[in-house]
């Protein structure tokens, strides 16, 4: 079992920099765009600082990785490659990279290290300024990989009403799901809300301002055929559902304020205190009504998203610093986490330590996650899953209409590159929840207040859209 330490491995390091640089080199159809090294901030900028990215994301960690492994100025262009298994240049981009930073490998891996650096802090720019490249993959994946389907079976076809006709009904094929329907509906789930941020994000038919290939496209445009796609989407889930025995409620009973740890931006123990916010003022420590195994599930469960994955390693290595500096300090689990509940007899200290090997479990193949029956979600996994609608939540919104957009939207500009994230959320709650009663408790936990929620969350989705598409400033 690993132990939660990091230690320098080049190879996983050289894997995470060559996973950043195609996200930001080759669009969905895998081929390469044109001036991708002068986008390389301004296209990862857009990965890393989505709303839904929290700082343990997969994105996250992988340009941590890849920043170190450009710090090793000591290899050849020959050694880079040398495991073969992950080419991080091919000839053509070593010659694009010499262009453009310098002969050298050290010249080279300093102006990347520079690039890579700047995604934190540049300006963000919408689709229409600088067209997608590996984005689309990043933030719909579901899409992506139709896109895939399609260019594979249109390349010795012509017919292609034929290939669309035969890719939406395996969308619409029901073959498994009565043996598996909780992964199936999850990835169906996140497909809706990809879909209503992907519409949100662009109107151009053809796809260019996503990155998706011209070449082998459907003849009525990528985005129509992608609505023909969704439908049946909607249908495949809603067909799930019929079939599907009442399974009781999705959603615990709310809890409001969230519990808030003192620690949370620390920077040796930050990542720790996040996740002891999952308890969410729970023991940490088993009683005879109560297994803390269930709130590492539901951590699990949150960080293994469809869409924005986010790494456990991150949060393990903190919480070992943490009990490290804990033994030589009591009051340091304090400082950082806040009052902790245990079960009389059990001390704090003792209770973390159970938890790490319950967090750092890698079996393989891993544990399926619980389903929403068996393990309801609570407010902290719905804040980590929607961010966006728990910044709405948090000014304590009414269904009645006691709400303003602007505590919404103020701080996402530019708005074609801010909105289109809280469409994606809406769709993705609304498709998630379909019991009216499950949907008003998770905007409980989130902080709204009053019943029907449902159709006051379309008309907002509604309205965003259009505003955005409007050109209007500040949605009020």
């Amino acid at each position: 079992m690993w132990d939660g330490t990091y230690d320098h491995d080049p190879y996983r390091e050289k894997t995470a920099l060559a996973t950043v640089l195609y996200s930001c080199r080759c669009n969905a159809g895998d081929e390469a765009v044109a001036g991708w090294i002068a986008g390389i901030p301004r296209r990862y900028a857009r990965i890393l600082r989505h709303p839904r990215q929290h700082r343990t994301s997969a994105a996250r960690v992988d340009l941590d990785s890849a920043l170190a492994f450009l710090g090793n100025v000591d290899e050849s262009w020959e050694e880079i490659g040398a495991d073969g298994d992950h080419m991080v240049f091919g000839s053509g981009e070593q010659e694009e990279l010499c262009a453009e930073f310098g002969p050298s490998v050290p010249k080279v891996f300093a102006g990347l290290r520079k690039s890579l650096k700047a995604a934190d802090r540049c300006p963000l720019v919408d689709a229409s300024q600088l067209a997608y490249a590996g984005e689309f993959r990043s933030f719909f994946p579901a899409f992506s990989n139709k896109v895939v389907q399609w260019l594979f079976h249109v390349r010795d076809k012509h017919d292609q009403e034929t290939v669309a006709k035969r890719l939406v009904n395996e969308a619409l094929s029901p073959h498994g799901l009565v043996k598996d329907p909780v992964p199936v509906e999850s990835r169906l789930v996140c497909a809706i809300g990809e879909y209503k941020e992907m519409v949100a994000t662009t109107r151009d038919p053809s796809g260019y301002e996503l990155g998706l290939p011209v070449g082998g496209a459907p003849r009525m445009g990528w985005l129509p055929w992608f609505a023909v796609v969704a439908d049946a989407i909607a249908a495949r889930l809603q067909g799930i559902r019929a079939v599907r025995p009442d399974e009781g409620p999705r959603v615990s009973t709310p809890v409001w304020p969230p519990v808030a740890a003192p620690g949370l931006d620390d920077r040796l123990y930050g990542n720790a205190a996040l996740f002891y916010e999952a308890f969410e003022g729970r023991p940490i420590s088993d009683t005879p009504d109560w297994r803390a195994a269930d709130v590492v599930r539901r951590f699990k469960r949150a960080c293994d998203s469809l869409r924005f994955q986010h790494e456990i390693a991150p949060v393990a290595a903190h919480l070992k610093a943490l009990i490290a500096g804990a033994a030589y300090d009591p009051r340091l689990v304090r400082e950082v986490l806040g009052p902790v509940e245990v079960f009389r007899g059990v001390e704090p200290l003792d209770a973390l330590v159970d938890l790490l090997p319950e967090l750092l479990d890698d079996r393989y193949p891993p544990r399926a996650h619980p389903s929403f029956a068996e393990l309801p979600l609570n407010g902290w996994e719905l804040r980590f899953r929607f961010p966006l609608l728990a910044r709405f939540g948090g000014s304590r919104p009414d269904a009645g209409g006691g709400y303003r957009l602007s505590v919404l939207t103020k701080s996402l500009k530019p708005w074609r590159v801010g909105l289109p994230p809280v469409i994606g959320e809406i769709g993705e709650l609304l498709a998630l929840l379909p019991s009216d009663e499950d949907l008003d408790r998770a905007m409980a936990h989130l902080g709204a207040t009053g019943t029907g929620w449902r159709p006051v969350l379309d008309t907002i989705a509604d309205e965003l859209t259009a505003r955005i598409w409007a050109g209007e400033d500040e949605p009020g």
